[in-house]
């Protein structure tokens, strides 16, 4: 084992699709010392019995767990506590790591020792040629970032919240405990880059896609069912306990709430039962909430499912968040809250 070992953290389940194409990606980037842990979380296809082939063709390299259908975030958690390495980095199974690039993020790595690495991201829609594969990226100076709370304000307004898009020291994942990742809940990583970042104290953005995610239909992240949406509002939700017990500045506060009032719009376009029946007591809510302003609570829920206008709700509070004036953008969005918190009560 090096300082720079890295532990590969798989979930697996149902993916026998596009399984071999994301192993031989780990495959290629692993070195001496390195691990591959396939978590087969209660696959019903033959998908348990392709990590065991994959085991027994490297045994030295990979080692598969077999536990019942608990989600993402148990299998996650079920692989961080076999990890033996000093790095972790997970990967979805429908995903690809950018094998090509990983001799640079490992050198990343060897000179900066970092609690993070942050990278950026290829996106494409599955079945699409490569070329059309959409880069996406952080809002960060590139190389070490000194000031933490700056970096945990771009994350949240860059909406790049993706676990895949990091390297993370092993140390700086079980500090937060052993449910890591919240089980039984979507959208997990929502929550989980938060917090590592309350709790980091050297992070390295490199401008390099270290991975390339797979739009495919039936994923989770393209299901829109009410829960789901109200899970991806849910988890920042809760991050604000973590801001404030961390004493995060009001700036930083105000980007969290802006990211999940842009949730909460997406979950109200793509999935229309979201809405309240009793549209009454929430527009009571929301006149109680957005007091001194002119936007009335019908209004607001007619804007908020239209989507054109829901996203110029958007861009104004961002705008707003850029010329520092935070404050004002924070009680802008103190009306989506209670109404976000009225739905999260009665779930």
């Amino acid at each position: 084992m090096s300082p720079t070992s890295v532990s590969f953290i798989v979930p697996v389940y149902n993916v026998l699709r596009y399984l071999d194409e994301c192993v031989s990606s780990l495959v290629d980037a692993s070195r001496e010392g390195d691990e591959i842990i396939l978590v087969d979380d209660g696959s019903t296809d033959a998908s348990g019995a392709r990590c065991d082939e994959w085991q027994r063709r490297l045994p030295s390299l990979i080692s598969v767990i077999h536990q019942a259908n608990g989600g993402l975030s148990a299998a996650r958690n079920r692989g961080l506590a076999s990890a033996r390495n000093p790095y972790i980095y997970f990967l979805d199974s429908d995903d690809i790591l950018c094998s090509e690039h990983f001799d640079l993020i490992r050198a990343e790595l060897a000179s900066h020792s970092p609690d993070m690495l942050t990278c950026d991201a290829l996106i494409w829609v599955d079945g699409a040629p490569p070329s059309q594969a959409k880069r996406v990226t952080h809002s960060l100076t590139p190389g070490p970032n000194a000031d933490l709370r700056a970096v945990l304000q771009a994350t949240f307004k860059d909406d790049f919240l993706a676990t895949a898009s990091r390297v993370y020291r092993a140390d700086l994942l079980r500090s937060v405990g052993p449910d890591l990742f919240p089980p039984g809940k979507c959208y997990e990583d929502n929550a989980t880059i938060p917090r590592l970042l309350l709790r980091a104290h050297h992070v390295v953005y490199l401008p390099t896609p270290i991975y390339r995610y797979r739009i495919r239909s039936g994923s989770i992240t393209q299901s829109h069912s009410m829960n789901r949406c109200m899970d991806q509002a849910a988890s920042l939700h809760g991050v604000l306990s973590d801001l404030q017990q961390f004493g995060a500045p009001t700036s930083v506060v105000a980007a969290c709430n802006a990211l999940a009032f842009k949730h909460l719009i997406m979950a109200v376009r793509n999935a229309s039962r979201i809405v309240p029946p009793r549209a009454k007591a929430v527009t009571k809510v929301m006149d109680k909430g957005l007091s001194g302003l002119t936007l009335k609570g019908a209004a607001l829920l007619d804007a908020l499912c239209t989507a054109p206008a829901g996203n110029r709700l958007v861009r104004h509070a961002r705008g707003m968040l850029d010329h520092r004036t935070r404050y004002v953008a924070g009680r802008l969005l103190a009306g989506y809250w209670q109404w976000f918190r009225l739905k999260l009560n009665r779930r």
